[in-house]
C-alpha cells in the first residue's frame, strides 16, 4: 500500500509577502526618481549647448560681415556691434555684442574683436563666446 504524505515544498509561501511587494515599490520609486534627475540635467546641458553653438555661429557670421567691410570704414572709435539675428535673439537672453577695433602699426593694419555674452537661466552671465581678426588694408600699405 502506497501512502501518499503531502510535501513540504507544497506548503511553502506561493506569494510574495507585503514587505517584499512594498521593498520592491520603494526601489522602483527610487530609480525612477533618479532618473528623472538624470534626465533633467541633460536637458539642461543640452539646452546651454545649443546657446553656445548658436553664439558661436553668431559671432562667426558677425565677423565675416565685419571683414569684408571697407578699410576705411573700420575705425579704432567705432563700438557699434552689428545687430543679433532674430534666432540669436530668441536663443540667448540678454546678449550683447563687444566689438573693438584697434591698429596695428608693424604692418599697417586693424585688429577686430568681437565678444558675444548673455545670461544663463540663473540670470547670471555666461562665458563670452570671443572672436578676433586681422584686417589688413587691400592692394598693400594706403
Amino acid at each position: 500500500m502506497i501512502f501518499h504524505r503531502p510535501s513540504a515544498r507544497l506548503n511553502s509561501r506561493r506569494a510574495f509577502t507585503m514587505i517584499e511587494v512594498a521593498a520592491t515599490s520603494l526601489m522602483v520609486g527610487i530609480a525612477m526618481v533618479l532618473m528623472l534627475q538624470l534626465l533633467t540635467v541633460v536637458a539642461s546641458e543640452r539646452r546651454s549647448l545649443d546657446r553656445r553653438q548658436c553664439a558661436t555661429q553668431e559671432v562667426a557670421n558677425q565677423m565675416e560681415y565685419l571683414t569684408r567691410l571697407r578699410w576705411d570704414e573700420l575705425s579704432p572709435d567705432q563700438s557699434q556691434a552689428p545687430p543679433l539675428s532674430a534666432r540669436a535673439k530668441a536663443m540667448l537672453p540678454g546678449a550683447e555684442f563687444t566689438l573693438k577695433v584697434s591698429s596695428t602699426t608693424e604692418p599697417k593694419g586693424k585688429r577686430l574683436s568681437l565678444s558675444l555674452r548673455w545670461r544663463n537661466r540663473h540670470g547670471e552671465w555666461d562665458s563670452p563666446v570671443r572672436l578676433s581678426s586681422w584686417v589688413y588694408p587691400r592692394g598693400g600699405v594706403q
